[in-house]
């Protein structure tokens, strides 16, 4: 292949994914966690908001999938008090999850009033599992996560519905 061909190759395949990166980039920015979100979304390949909001839910799911994985570790060897309130978080993560399925059929479906119920509920979750810990939570960084990337997919499902 000779050397003209060959960049015009190599600038047919970075030009889409230039333009995936501003959007991405432009779209954190109006977000209120631009740090997690740029780092969350960096690298997916949306062509629009509406698929950029698809990919926050994505990476939502992706969490609640890490905390319900992390409160099954912590319950091993733990006293009866935090077993019992790590299984609570538990059922609050499985509602969560659902909920953010639920959104995401939403987002599919363009029902947007749904997006949010389902996202503000997958929320409300998290901090019911907080919540649920008297004193020191070994969950805080992990539902904080989960709730920050839940504000994400809420803000660009925001932005995907103009």
């Amino acid at each position: 292949m000779s050397l003209p061909i060959f960049f015009f190759f190599v600038l047919l395949l970075a030009v889409p994914t230039h333009q995936a990166s501003e959007l991405i980039t432009q779209t954190c920015d109006k977000t209120s966690y631009k740090d997690l979100c740029n780092s969350a979304l960096g690298s997916a390949n949306a062509a629009d908001v509406h698929s950029l909001a698809k990919s926050a839910l994505g990476a939502t799911t992706l969490q609640g999938g890490e905390v319900t994985k992390k409160m099954a570790e912590l319950m091993m060897g733990k006293a009866a008090d935090v077993v019992q309130t790590l299984t609570d978080c538990s059922q609050n993560y499985n509602v969560a999850m659902d909920k953010i399925k639920f959104a995401t059929a939403a987002l599919e479906a363009k029902v947007f009033n749904d997006v949010k119920v389902g996202i503000t509920t997958a929320m409300t979750e998290a901090q019911s599992c907080e919540d649920g810990f008297k004193g020191a939570s070994p969950m805080t960084a992990d539902n904080t996560k989960f709730s920050q990337l839940c504000s994400i997919s809420l803000s660009i499902a925001e932005l995907a519905k103009i």
